[in-house]
């Protein structure tokens, strides 16, 4: 019975060097603003994309400490974080997209 299941390709065998740019700023931008970090995968920064994910695990941390403190300051100050961080990915994809590749 041959192998019906396709390989599995981790993620940093990707390469995305031979590219002579990025990616469409549009595509790029669109997918930021959708899923943080989303960008900055298209183009091909997986690191990036995960630091700017990474304010989204403070929400639920800011939700369990307002309901601690029974306050709503946490959650405000966790969704002012999310909204800057959704605003600099959007922003960031969208330049890095743009740019022709440097040749490394």
């Amino acid at each position: 019975v041959p192998n019906a299941l396709p390989s599995v390709v981790p993620v940093a065998a990707i390469s995305f060097k031979d590219a002579p740019r990025r990616g469409d700023p549009l595509i790029a931008s669109s997918l930021s603003l959708a899923f943080t970090g989303a960008g900055q995968w298209y183009n091909g920064e997986p690191e990036k994309a995960l630091w700017l994910l990474s304010p989204t695990a403070a929400y639920p941390v800011a939700w369990l400490a307002d309901s601690l403190f029974d306050s709503s300051l946490f959650r405000v100050g966790a969704f002012a974080v999310l909204v800057v961080a959704k605003g600099y990915s959007a922003w960031d994809a969208n330049r890095t997209a743009a740019e022709p590749r440097k040749s490394e």
